[in-house]
């Protein structure tokens, strides 16, 4: 066993909404276009603006948890 404990699930919604919501993916009007484009590319996929921003707020989970990972320090050098 690894020795860390998975987070209450409490603070794992707490961690999904505030993803979606400080980086502006709840209201892409921010002008930020890179949003705005990987969501009509989603739509013109076929998906649902709930399903493109859902799946925005995914990659963007996958991206910070490769940004975490990649500066967590070994414990032991």
């Amino acid at each position: 066993m690894s020795g860390t404990s998975a987070p209450a699930s409490g603070e794992c919604a707490d961690a999904r909404r505030s993803c979606g919501t400080r980086l502006g993916v709840e209201n892409a009007s921010h002008g930020r276009r890179a949003v705005l484009d990987y969501i009509a590319r989603r739509i013109a996929e076929g998906k649902s603006r709930r399903d493109a921003t859902r799946l925005l707020k995914r990659s963007l989970a996958r991206h910070l948890y490769r940004l975490l990972e990649q500066q967590q320090q070994p414990l032991m050098t």
